[in-house]
């Protein structure tokens, strides 16, 4: 089932290898969401502070901050 553009929810997908990152962005965008991508953590962080998300997929091996400590920060915050 898609969701209607004026309704879409937001996914981040914070992934540090690009052939991934498009492959998410356009399996979850042709479903009709809205799809935002981070390189790594503390990309993501930035944008966590910037936009509200309804669902994070997160790599768990990142560049500069892993994603077990992104899921700590963004429970904590």
């Amino acid at each position: 089932m898609k969701n209607s553009s004026a309704g879409a929810k937001r996914i981040l997908v914070v992934e540090d290898e690009p052939a991934i990152c498009e492959l998410c962005r356009r399996v979850l965008a042709g479903e009709g969401f809205e799809v935002d991508i981070a390189v790594n953590g503390k990309v993501a962080q930035d944008m966590i502070e910037d936009k509200k998300y309804d669902l994070f997929l997160i790599d768990i091996r990142l560049p500069e901050m892993d994603g077990k400590e992104l899921y700590k920060w963004i429970h904590d915050v």
